[in-house]
């Protein structure tokens, strides 16, 4: 499955200020600190020579097992892992209180312009047959696309009519961010899966794709394209997409 495939790429292509993100010690932007993991599942994060003294001791989010490091600023940590090849684990600390800040399990994880929401398709079960690989976009841990028709609806899992599967959803990457922070936008490639012999072999049929447009708090939006682009936002209103730009008033639910 092709958005699986991207998970590294996805998440290294959060930006990142300071170290790169490795298991070497990281330091902070400003030089001041220095964050290392520890072989007990914690990451200590001490002052560096010549700063203010300084210690930190924070628990390495389940469920990594090799965390990365890197810094957002000199005082916000990011700690992500790749769990499978369809899951990583993202997680925000401020080191100055200790206190947890935007985090997230799945893949594609996009900081909003302002910082204050994260954008990422929730988690799929890796070794699956494509019917329960349906992707699914949240912000803020907030399932925005598609939305569920019940609490406990499981969105990874298409729905099954007559002889095959359809409406499964796959996302392509890079998806972006209105200037606004209010927006995302996505570009879907959405197909239907006819089953073979057995569950997991099968074919692939009626490919579509559309434009997405969702966010917190308002009913997500598309519209037909005829393939897969990348999105430029041109404004908050107006999205730049291969030859085209539309609207948000040309997208419909």
């Amino acid at each position: 499955m092709r958005a699986c495939c991207l998970i590294s790429t996805a998440i290294c292509s959060v930006l990142f200020h300071g170290a790169a993100a490795s298991q070497e010690p990281s330091v902070s932007p400003d030089e001041s600190k220095i964050a290392t993991v520890r072989g007990s599942g914690r990451i200590d994060v001490r002052n560096t020579p010549g700063h203010q003294s300084f210690t930190r001791d924070i628990s390495v989010p389940n469920p990594c097992e090799v965390p990365y490091l890197a810094w957002l600023d000199s005082h916000v940590l990011v700690i992500r892992c790749e769990v499978n090849p369809s899951v990583g684990v993202y997680q925000e600390v401020d080191v100055n209180t200790g206190n947890a800040g935007l985090s997230g399990l799945g893949f594609g994880f996009v900081r909003s312009p302002a910082g204050r929401h994260l954008a990422f398709a929730g988690w799929v079960p890796h070794f699956s047959p494509p019917y329960e690989k349906s992707n699914h976009l949240t912000i803020d841990r907030e399932n925005v696309y598609p939305i569920p028709g019940r609490k406990d609806e499981e969105l990874n899992l298409a729905k099954r009519v007559g002889d095959r599967y359809v409406n499964i959803h796959e996302f392509s990457q890079p998806w972006v961010w209105s200037p606004d922070s209010r927006l995302l936008a996505v570009v879907e490639r959405e197909f239907d899966w006819q089953p073979g012999g057995t569950d997991d072999v099968g074919t692939e049929v009626d490919t579509r794709y559309y434009l997405v447009v969702a966010g917190l708090r308002t009913s997500p939006r598309r519209v037909k394209i005829a393939s897969d682009y990348q999105v430029r936002w041109i404004d908050r209103e107006t999205i730049e997409i291969g030859p085209s730009a539309f609207h948000l008033s040309d997208l419909k639910p």
